[in-house]
């Protein structure tokens, strides 16, 4: 079964304590990032670079991380079904743009699977709603619970 899910993260720009600007999409879980390496357990941030919002893997800030992210633009989310198999068309270092017409695909950080093994998860996201001046992203996501399994649709579904 599907876990299609929604979130709001907000820019790492935006004044203001106390607002999620990082996500763990191993735990699905929105973080208040105050210092990008405080955590180490976040795939993404959003930030606001040039007057653009952007995602930020943690690459992206020096900190080694498993993330990788793929931008996928003209596809609609559902009709990515499949993480592209080679690695070399992502990204673990590099901002990417924050569009809404385009489905991200990321591999995550380490985790664990149900088995309690380290395993990396794929998932994809996909902006529903980008708000520049408020520095907000709200985007629709899902991550397989299978390890490092590619399909980004249940077998089920």
């Amino acid at each position: 079964m599907a876990r299609v899910d929604t979130v709001r993260i907000y820019s790492l720009a935006r004044p203001g304590l106390n607002r999620p600007s990082g996500f763990d999409f191993v735990n699905r879980i929105a973080w208040e990032i105050h210092a990008p390496g405080a955590t180490g357990a976040w795939d993404l941030l959003l930030d606001t670079q040039d007057g653009q919002l952007v995602f930020l893997p943690p690459g992206a800030l020096g900190i080694t991380s498993e993330t990788i992210l793929l931008a996928i633009p003209g596809i609609a989310f559902d009709d990515v079904v499949t993480a592209p198999k080679d690695t070399t068309l992502y990204s673990g270092d590099l901002p990417l743009l924050v569009e809404t017409n385009t489905v991200y695909v990321l591999r995550t950080h380490q985790g664990v699977d149900r088995y309690g093994l380290p395993c990396r998860f794929y998932g994809k996201l996909q902006p529903l709603e980008v708000k520049l001046a408020l520095g907000t992203v709200q985007f629709v996501y899902d991550v397989s619970t299978l390890c490092d399994d590619r399909a980004l649709i249940p077998p089920d579904a």
